[in-house]
Parts: structure tokens; sequence; C-alpha cells
């Protein structure tokens, strides 16, 4: 028995579900892009690049690799495909008798023309699909009710890496007077994860106090639009003078995220309603008191005052109230805080969702 997954970049997703069921079913891959260097196997098949224009182009390369594998006797029982990149629109026609798993990210509500290009490709492809996968209950909503009648929340796992930690000494101990860490990580500066908005309000937190070190991961790229603004060089005018107590680490590997979230006295994640990024439940995970975004995808993993703290990203007077608050909490209560951080996301550990994702496979075999 065998499992196909077709996505636009190698496993990505599907890493998890892949290391779960190991073993126990032949595994294929076929995708567009693999990272540099990384060596694989016969079982992966590499198609023509990624076409974001032409998806019925992506959709026709999966199928003459879907043939050749059905040509070489190969008929796989379950088929995960990244729904949106149009590699799946043919995988029912080829393996009519497979089960089609589609995993969903998000269906976007905007009118324009590319968006609503966007949704017709997803609901063709949605069609297809027996089930449904979609990592947080948030981005299932944003689907048609029809379709959200078919779809599991299953989250793929965070990384075995970010294991909850809490400081032998408190920051309030470590130094006299003692000086504090703020971390931000992203993957670019850019409006959909309000980076602006954090400059704003660290900026005026740092007016008003300097026994702050502030720490930035990502790079000056816009990721969610075709903008060429170098929010980077923007932030750089806010901050003026305050650009000491700044420091911008550009793109790092996860070790170093995890080392940064393990020094951090507070951690701001913000960003509007769209897909959340893994690094916000890799920090409550490490168990970073975590300030975030009043938005739908924030408030589905923290409840205020409980497990992180929640503020209007636009609010910077309200976000310097919430930054000094937390930073003279005595060591107690941020400890309190940190511990009901970790329980809040630990049924989402890696091992936990491979539990979940091993037995939804046996499931269909």
């Amino acid at each position: 028995m065998s499992v196909l997954y077709l996505h636009s970049h190698y496993i990505s997703q599907f890493s998890n579900v892949m290391t779960a069921i190991n073993g126990l079913y032949n595994q294929y891959v076929i995708c567009c892009e693999i990272p540099e260097g990384l060596e694989y196997g016969s079982n992966v098949i590499k198609i023509k690049p990624f076409n974001d224009i032409n998806p019925i182009e992506n959709a026709l390369n999966a199928s003459h690799a879907m043939t050749k594998l059905r040509n070489e006797g190969i008929y796989p029982q379950v088929i995960f495909i990244h729904i949106g990149d149009g590699l799946g629109l043919l995988a029912s026609d080829i393996f009519p008798e497979s089960t089609i798993i589609g995993y969903t990210e998000w269906f976007f509500k905007e009118s324009t023309a590319s968006n609503m290009m966007r949704n017709a490709l997803m609901r063709k492809e949605l069609d297809k699909c027996s089930f449904c996968i979609s990592p947080t209950n948030n981005q299932k909503k944003q689907f048609p009710l029809e379709t959200r009648k078919k779809i599991m929340v299953m989250h793929e796992g965070i990384s075995p890496l970010f294991q909850f930690s809490i400081p032998k000494e408190m920051a309030s101990e470590q130094s006299n007077p003692p000086h504090y860490t703020i971390t931000y990580v992203t993957r670019g500066f850019e409006p959909m994860r309000c980076f602006m908005e954090f400059i704003y309000g660290i900026n005026m937190v740092l007016k008003s106090r300097q026994d702050i070190d502030v720490k930035i991961v990502g790079v000056d790229k816009v990721f969610y639009d075709d903008s060429k603004i170098s929010y980077q060089s923007l932030a750089l005018e806010v901050l003026g003078e305050n650009i000491k107590y700044v420091e911008f680490l550009g793109n790092v590997p996860n070790t170093e995220v995890y080392g940064l979230f393990r020094i951090s006295d507070i951690h701001v994640y913000y960003t509007l309603d769209f897909v959340l990024s893994w690094s916000f439940i890799e920090a409550l995970m490490t168990g970073c008191i975590v300030i975030g975004s009043s938005t739908a995808p924030v408030k589905e993993f923290i409840t205020e005052g409980v497990n992180g703290y929640l503020v209007d990203q636009s609010d910077y007077y309200k976000f310097k109230d919430k930054v000094n608050m937390i930073l003279d909490m005595k060591d107690v209560d941020k400890i309190k805080i940190r511990n009901t951080a970790n329980e809040s996301v630990k049924h989402l550990t890696r091992q936990n969702c491979g539990y979940r994702w091993k037995a939804f496979v046996n499931s269909l075999m």
C-alpha cells in the first residue's frame, strides 16, 4: 500500500505525516521545488518549476508524473494534495480509486481578480477531495460552508526543538539594574505581519525606557504582495537614535530562533487576519510571554492575561502600557504565564500530532 503527496515545494506541510507513517507504507512525492543540496531518492519526482500564473501547466506536469507512477504499477490508496497549487486537479482522473485529502490554507474574501482566480482553482481541487485538513480553526472558517463540512482541523505539529524553557534566573535577577529582551520574528518585514506597527510601538517604548534590547528576525522583503518598499529603511527612519537598542538579525536557523525565545522577556507577534506563523506557536511552546495582535488567528490561541496578552497592533500607547506592565510583574507571575503558555499548546507537539496523523492515514487504508 502507498501514499502520494503533491506539493509545489518538497514535502513542506506533509513532513510530519510522512514521518508518522514511515515504514508502514510506501511513500511517493511529486513536487516542483526541492531545497538546494537536498538528496532525494527515486520515490521523489521533481517536475517543472511551479507556475504561479498558469495552474493548468502545473496540473499537466503533475499528471505526467502521476501517469508515470501508474505505468509502473503504483496505485496509491491515499493522495495528499496542497490546495491552490493546481497539482492535484487531475489526480482523481488518473487514480479514480484513491482517497484524496486536501490540505487547505486560506480562502480569499477580498474580491480582486487575482483572488477570485485563486478561489476558483481551489474550488476545483476541493471538489476532488474526500476530506480536507486545515491546521487551525480560523483557517477553516475562511472557506465556504459547503467546503467547511469536510474540513478537519489537524495541525502538522511543532518541532521538538522548541522545548519549554524558563531561565534559571529571571531577567530581573540577572543584572542590576535589570535589562530586558524583546523579540519579534517574521519571514519578511511587511504589512501582513504588521511590521511597521511593531516598529512604531517599540519606538514609543524605547522613548520611555532604555533598559531593553530589541532583537528582530526576518529579511527586508515583502512576501505577500508585489511591493518593493524597503520597510527596514522606513523602520530606521522611525527609530532614529533608538536604533542603538535594536538589532536586525536577518534570516536565522531555528536553533537560533529557539535561543532567542529562551532569553526573551517578551515576544511580540502581530498579524492581520491570515495564515498563522508557526513561530507564534513555537514561542508559546518555549514558554515565552507573548503580546499578540488582537486578530482572529492569534485570539484562537491566546486568552488575555491567562497564557499571553492581546493588543490592537495600531494602539501604540496600549502596547507601551502592556510592555511596562509585563516587565514590572513579579517573577512568580511571569512564571505562571510562561507555564500556561506552554500548557496551552502542548497538544501541538510534533509527537502528539504525529499520533493523530498516523491514526488518520491508517483509518483510510
